[in-house]
Protein backbone atom coordinates (compact mmCIF):
# COMPACT_ATOMS: atom_id res chain seq x y z
CA UNK A 1 0.00 0.00 0.00
CA UNK A 2 1.45 3.24 -0.77
CA UNK A 3 1.72 6.03 1.80
CA UNK A 4 -1.45 7.40 3.05
CA UNK A 5 -2.02 10.99 2.51
CA UNK A 6 -1.80 12.41 5.78
CA UNK A 7 -4.61 15.84 7.34
CA UNK A 8 -2.41 18.71 7.20
CA UNK A 9 -2.39 20.72 10.70
CA UNK A 10 -2.90 23.51 8.72
CA UNK A 11 -6.02 22.50 7.07
CA UNK A 12 -7.37 20.75 10.00
CA UNK A 13 -6.85 24.00 11.51
CA UNK A 14 -9.35 25.88 8.74
CA UNK A 15 -12.00 23.56 9.18
CA UNK A 16 -11.95 24.29 13.06
CA UNK A 17 -12.26 27.39 12.37
CA UNK A 18 -14.67 27.54 9.77
CA UNK A 19 -17.35 25.55 11.92
CA UNK A 20 -16.59 28.11 14.78
CA UNK A 21 -17.57 30.43 12.61
CA UNK A 22 -20.58 28.52 11.83
CA UNK A 23 -21.38 27.53 15.07
CA UNK A 24 -19.59 30.07 17.37
CA UNK A 25 -17.39 29.11 20.33
CA UNK A 26 -13.95 29.83 21.46
CA UNK A 27 -11.43 29.72 19.03
CA UNK A 28 -7.36 28.77 19.73
CA UNK A 29 -5.88 26.02 21.02
CA UNK A 30 -5.87 24.36 24.70
CA UNK A 31 -2.54 22.68 23.75
CA UNK A 32 -0.55 23.03 20.65
CA UNK A 33 0.87 19.28 21.87
CA UNK A 34 -2.27 17.68 22.24
CA UNK A 35 -2.69 18.68 18.83
CA UNK A 36 0.02 17.44 17.88
CA UNK A 37 -0.05 14.08 19.33
CA UNK A 38 -3.86 13.60 17.92
CA UNK A 39 -2.60 14.19 14.25
CA UNK A 40 0.42 11.89 14.72
CA UNK A 41 -1.78 9.19 16.17
CA UNK A 42 -2.83 7.78 12.75
CA UNK A 43 0.49 7.73 11.49
CA UNK A 44 1.85 5.83 14.25
CA UNK A 45 -0.47 3.30 13.89
CA UNK A 46 0.25 3.10 10.30
CA UNK A 47 4.06 2.41 11.17
CA UNK A 48 4.56 0.50 14.47
CA UNK A 49 0.97 -1.11 14.26
CA UNK A 50 1.02 -1.80 10.16
CA UNK A 51 -2.07 -0.55 9.55
CA UNK A 52 -3.43 -0.08 6.46
CA UNK A 53 -7.11 0.33 6.62
CA UNK A 54 -7.94 3.76 5.75
CA UNK A 55 -10.97 4.10 7.91
CA UNK A 56 -8.99 2.73 10.85
CA UNK A 57 -6.35 5.33 10.43
CA UNK A 58 -9.45 8.17 9.57
CA UNK A 59 -10.93 6.72 13.16
CA UNK A 60 -7.09 7.47 14.94
CA UNK A 61 -7.84 10.87 13.60
CA UNK A 62 -10.78 11.09 15.39
CA UNK A 63 -9.88 8.94 18.75
CA UNK A 64 -6.89 11.05 19.32
CA UNK A 65 -8.85 14.33 19.14
CA UNK A 66 -11.48 13.18 21.40
CA UNK A 67 -9.42 12.17 24.05
CA UNK A 68 -6.59 14.75 23.84
CA UNK A 69 -9.13 17.84 23.67
CA UNK A 70 -6.57 19.78 22.11
CA UNK A 71 -9.17 22.93 21.17
CA UNK A 72 -10.07 25.92 23.48
CA UNK A 73 -13.48 25.15 22.93
CA UNK A 74 -13.66 21.39 23.58
CA UNK A 75 -14.74 18.92 21.23
CA UNK A 76 -18.44 20.94 21.00
CA UNK A 77 -17.89 21.61 16.88
CA UNK A 78 -18.63 19.79 14.51
CA UNK A 79 -16.03 19.74 11.84
CA UNK A 80 -18.08 18.78 8.89
CA UNK A 81 -21.45 20.34 9.48
CA UNK A 82 -24.17 20.60 6.58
Amino acid sequence: MNEPVWIDRTALLLAYSHALRKTGGLAGLRDEGLLESALARPRNRHVYEAVTDIRQLAVSYAVGILRNHPFADGNKRQLLSH
